[in-house]
């Protein structure tokens, strides 16, 4: 079940991103002959969230590999592949112990936030854009 949901979420964060991407294309293809006032101050602001957006994407991602090869390392430490020439049994322990909070306490946080910005500033992006088009319509 955690599999499918992995797999749900990637593709998930991979449409916001083509949809961020499109939509910067867009808007610059419609405002390419605006004049420059006021009102495409909305515009901007769509613009910068949209970018937002982006950034955190690709922060998720990031950090979905990190995690990943978290968790390979641990795996191989608990295995018993890894140099024990140079890694003693005290310096595994105490590296298994810490790789083990970062993936059930810190990284989960912060792919949480990340996922959730990405998505909350794609959709305040659309906001100033569809507040943008309703004040260059009235």
């Amino acid at each position: 079940m955690m599999k499918i949901l992995k797999e749900r979420q990637d593709k998930f964060v991979y449409y916001i991103l083509g949809l961020n991407i499109a939509t910067i294309g867009f808007t610059v293809s419609k405002s390419y002959n605006e004049k420059m006032d006021l009102e495409i101050i909305w515009l901007g602001f769509a613009m910068i969230f949209w970018m937002i957006s982006i950034l955190f994407a690709i922060l998720w991602l990031n950090l979905q590999f990190e995690i990943m090869q978290k968790n390979m390392y641990v795996v191989d430490l608990i295995d018993g592949h890894y140099d024990k020439k140079s890694i003693n049994i005290k310096e595994r322990n105490s590296t298994l112990s810490r790789l083990k909070f970062d993936l059930t306490d810190g990284d989960p946080r912060k792919a949480n936030f990340r996922f959730k910005t990405s998505i909350y500033t794609f959709f305040g992006g659309i906001v100033f854009f569809i507040t943008w088009r309703i004040i260059e319509m009235i």
